[in-house]
């Protein structure tokens, strides 16, 4: 089994953050575990070349039965993953921005929903969902998809956005940002800024910091157990203890103790895959 993240090639690094690649053999298993999956500040595309996976979403009850490759843009809502006792997965998790100058949709009509990927390029995914059926191990995989988004990037129109390099600052920094201070870096008014966000990411501003700022303090908890969650909430520009126990409860669905006891019994650190 694996649950490995691999960089990209140079030359699709603009797209591309990073691949997930994960492979669960659970046929020696009674019963096959459960994963709960959390809002994770990114826009996908995933391929499923073996098994299938179906997903409850813990806010509305939804059971969705999710097809060989899907699009998704920024997840708000947590899901628990049902997976096949044999399931492969390999999922692109593009730059802020990249899959809608990828796709030249906005990505606003994908919210918490996924999209099969052969319902949006027909032709061009069924014919990646074929080579990775026939791929022999999984660096052919990650080549075959790295070769299609290669391919893509060819065909892109629509140049890099300031906005996008301000959410990737997002991503990396700490510190609290204002509506006015991300809409004056990015060159826009606050109500431009509000309708970009929404085209390219899918949410707006407001919630993809709550997300980004939701999974540092986790991160952070998990990287340093011994920091209370106070000395977390603050560092991580939190007012107070209770608006980050907000936070979880609205995006985990839990509070903070409960969802550090639940990943650490998640499936990758139960099989020790990282």
């Amino acid at each position: 089994m694996i649950y490995q993240s691999f960089k990209p090639s140079p030359f699709v690094q603009e797209f591309v953050d990073h691949y997930l690649l994960l492979h669960f053999d659970f046929k020696k298993l009674t019963a096959s575990p459960t994963k709960l999956y959390y809002p994770h500040a990114e826009q996908c595309l995933t391929f499923n070349p073996k098994g299938s996976l179906t997903s409850i979403n813990l806010q509305t009850g939804d059971k969705l039965y999710r097809s060989y490759s899907y699009f998704n843009q920024q997840q708000t809502s947590s899901y628990q993953l049902y997976f096949d006792e044999d399931y492969l997965m390999l999922k692109v998790v593009f730059q802020p921005g990249a899959l809608f100058r990828l796709l030249g949709i906005p990505l606003s009509a994908f919210e918490n929903q996924y999209i099969d990927a052969e319902s949006v390029i027909p032709s061009e995914v069924r014919l990646v969902n074929e080579q990775l059926a026939n791929a022999g191990n999984y660096t052919t995989m990650i080549q075959i998809v790295e070769r299609y988004i290669a391919d893509k990037i060819k065909t892109v129109k629509r140049d890099k956005h300031p906005l996008d390099k301000i959410n990737e600052l997002m991503n990396v920094q700490s510190a609290n940002f204002s509506l006015d201070w991300v809409a004056g870096q990015a060159c826009l008014s606050t109500r431009q800024l509000e309708r970009k966000f929404l085209e390219r990411i899918g949410v707006s501003p407001q919630t993809y910091y709550r997300i980004i700022r939701f999974n540092k303090a986790f991160k952070m908890k998990e990287q340093q157990p011994g920091l209370s969650w106070f000395i977390i909430a603050i560092t991580c520009g939190y007012t107070d203890l209770q608006h980050l126990i907000k936070d979880f409860k609205q995006f985990a669905r839990t509070t903070p103790t409960a969802l550090l006891q639940e990943e650490a019994n998640a499936i990758q650190h139960q099989f020790k895959l990282i």
